[in-house]
């Protein structure tokens, strides 16, 4: 799978242009060992109260096992600090959390995952952002190495005190849940039902700043599971705020992983509002390796820079093209109209005129009916389309065309779509 196939045009534009949020949960800091939310309160549980068999039917223990043995483990930690239930002073269930994020981690590679997302994060310049309700400073350690080159160093905000959500505010890292260290005894970190409740309900300062996100940026969840509390938590705050105004809220995304046939996971994302960006899941040990891989090849196209990218498409247009993936990232550079004017300057093969028709880039949109559909301004079809201006980028592959015209290529293409020229494709032809 292609980067360019798994992110929706419409999130990749907007990314371009800065208006994508990265929401960045346990599953992208397991890679660096690092305990799930699951692993993490079993952890706990295990260190401080008896077995499961061993629990006495109603005591603390035993309701705490069963709330985590249905996935409750929120709940199943609000019972173990509750010490009118008969369990533990917070303090000491936050320690021996503490305890089990506080590790030494490996020197970070080109391809640990953290830098990944700091690199499509932009952490490294002044207006990068990105969020975490994961407590470890890793995306820190991953900004410090973008730094390394010279870049900007990221804000960093702790939850209860975050900017608002707005471009002219955010910038940076946010820690949604808080952060290691940050409190006198971590009390600050969400890690119980009680404190979901607080940070997303009484205080309500988590549910501010996620609504908040969702007004202004495309926001892209990624190493969550659908039942993770967090996401329940979120998603009634934001199913709150969608009633009172549905138009002010943007799509958001979520990676998940793709199997057989539909599963049930991606219909519950669905259900909540978020739209799945379905990956191919390997075999384990690794089952997201597909994931990262398509994620780091998209931060190194993001990360080269125009000129570089106006390189790779005159590169690519020298040959036919070899496969869709390189059909795909041309349908999607190609409507830059700089890389347009550079690639029809670069004298591409020809062999690219039927696979960009089929891909729409020779009738580019230039506008919408009043109905919402779009206006496709054709270089050659059944009809006269005079009346219609040509797209930036469209006319510059028509410069292109016009070089080609006395190739099999560029006949059989204009034969195939009508025959019936554009105003400026017969220009550029009497030119």
């Amino acid at each position: 799978m292609h980067w360019v196939e798994l992110i929706p045009e419409e999130l990749l534009q907007a990314h371009e242009d800065g208006n994508v949020v990265f929401f960045c949960g346990a599953g992208v800091s397991v890679p660096a060992g690092l305990p799930s939310f699951e692993r993490l309160v079993k952890v706990v549980l295990e260190d401080l109260l008896p077995s499961k068999s061993n629990c006495q039917p109603g005591t603390a223990a035993e309701l705490a096992w069963r709330a985590f043995c249905k996935g409750r483990y929120d709940e199943a930690l609000d019972i173990l600090e509750n010490p009118r239930a008969g369990g533990y002073e917070p303090k000491q269930v936050r320690e021996k959390v503490r305890d089990c994020l506080t590790q030494d981690s490996p020197p970070l590679d080109k391809h640990d995952k953290h830098l990944i997302l700091a690199r499509l994060a932009d952490l490294d310049k002044e207006s990068g952002r990105l969020v975490t309700t994961n407590f470890d400073p890793l995306f820190e350690k991953a900004a410090e190495e973008l730094r390394k080159q010279g870049n900007h160093p990221p804000a960093v905000h702790v939850a209860p005190t975050l900017p608002l959500a707005k471009r002219e505010n955010f910038q940076g890292l946010a820690y949604l849940h808080g952060k290691l260290g940050s409190s006198q005894d971590d009390l600050q970190l969400v890690l119980t039902e009680s404190d979901f409740s607080r940070a997303y309900l009484l205080g309500g300062w988590a549910r501010r700043f996620a609504v908040d996100l969702f007004r202004h940026y495309r926001v892209v969840f990624i190493g969550y599971r659908v039942e993770d509390p967090m996401m329940r938590s979120l998603v009634r705050a934001l199913d709150a705020a969608r009633e009172e105004s549905p138009q002010q809220f943007k799509q958001p995304y979520a990676f998940a992983k793709k199997d057989k046939k539909v599963t049930v996971d991606e219909r519950k994302w669905r259900l909540k509002g978020i739209e799945p960006l379905l990956y191919d899941a390997a075999d384990k040990p690794d089952e997201h390796q597909e994931l990262w891989r398509v994620l780091e090849e998209w931060a190194d196209d993001y990360r080269q820079g125009r000129t570089e990218r106006r390189e790779k498409v005159a590169r690519l247009g020298k040959h036919p093209p070899k496969d869709k993936n390189d059909i795909q990232y041309m349908a999607w550079r190609l409507k830059d109209i700089e890389i347009a004017r550079h690639f029809a300057d670069s004298k591409a093969h020809p062999g690219w005129i039927a696979p960009l028709q089929r891909e729409g880039l020779l009738s580019l949109p230039i506008g919408q009916t009043d109905n919402g559909k779009s206006i496709a301004a054709p270089l050659v079809s059944q009809r006269l389309t005079d009346h219609l201006a040509l797209h930036d980028a469209t006319f510059h592959l028509s410069r292109w065309i016009v070089e080609c015209l006395d190739t099999p290529e560029a006949l059989d293409w204009a034969l195939r779509e009508g025959s019936v020229l554009h105003a400026g494709l017969r220009r550029q032809i009497r030119f």
